[in-house]
């Protein structure tokens, strides 16, 4: 059931995304078969047509309303059409896990952040529908690891070695920066987010997984050489990391009064 799944899911995940919410198209869906004749659809028509796929392989499954988390939150006990956003509730082996079929490079059995932590609204085939709360992840679900090898060459120029993986939410961060872009649009990628405020940078060699490939760990190294980095202070050479390392200031949560409560898209290191 699982393969079955896994090979439904890279099927309509490829789907392009596309919502024309026109009249009576924002609430009612599109047959498969236009779905798939047309070849895109919005959250409704991809769910709907993952939810056709997986029950003709006899795998069970419902389409789920929710108010995705930048959308506000949802009171379960006052009843309003406040839903934007449909994804799919899927039982396979006995376990039960939900699916947004428009997240292109979210894994089966993790949810992108929006759709995280918040109140489903479960429609059954018969009886009355079902609430409850999607999954949350945890900081250590979504990793950023960045590997840095600083080699000094006789020129007195510093080549950095990158190697970067992720996980969660972060990996599909990744793989979305990745997915379908020229080469100059990378090269501005990795100079924005790991040159920090170097001018003189030569990127010498850019790799990376390929984007649309789930069943392998998405990973991208690089280096580039450039001279700002080593400083002669006296007899003493110095290395300024600061300008590469992109670390977020976290000083403001040290004050000691705070009128504001802290909110994170999501959990991540």
């Amino acid at each position: 059931e699982m393969e079955k799944l896994i090979s439904i899911h890279n099927y309509v995940r490829k789907i392009r995304y596309l919502a024309i919410n026109l009249g009576v198209g924002g609430y009612r869906p599109h047959t498969p078969d236009e779905i798939i004749d047309k070849s895109y659809g919005d959250c409704k028509d991809k769910s709907i047509l993952l939810i056709a796929l997986l029950s003709a392989a006899n795998i069970k499954a419902e389409p789920v309303l929710v108010l995705t988390r930048d959308g506000g939150d949802v009171d379960p006990k006052f009843p309003s059409p406040t839903f934007n956003h449909m994804i799919v509730k899927v039982v396979v082996d006995n376990n039960s896990f939900f699916i947004d079929p428009t997240s292109r490079f979210t894994k089966i059995k993790e949810l992108p952040w929006s759709d995280e932590d918040v109140f489903a609204f479960i429609i059954k085939p018969t009886g009355p529908a079902k609430i409850e709360k999607t999954p949350s992840s945890n900081s250590i679900d979504n990793i950023m690891n960045v590997d840095v090898v600083l080699n000094i060459n006789d020129d007195m120029k510093v080549n950095v070695d990158f190697k970067v993986s992720s996980t969660g939410v972060q990996e599909n961060n990744s793989r979305y920066g990745f997915y379908d872009r020229k080469e100059k649009d990378i090269l501005d990628v990795v100079k924005s987010n790991f040159g920090g405020e170097l001018k003189d940078i030569t990127i010498e060699d850019v790799k990376y997984s390929d984007p649309d490939s789930l069943n392998i760990p998405f990973e991208f190294n690089f280096n580039y050489t450039t001279s700002e980095l080593l400083q002669k202070i006296g007899e003493d050479y110095i290395i300024d990391l600061s300008d590469f390392l992109s670390t977020p200031s976290a000083r403001w949560l040290s004050e000691k009064e705070r009128k504001f409560d802290i909110w994170n898209s999501y959990p991540y290191e």
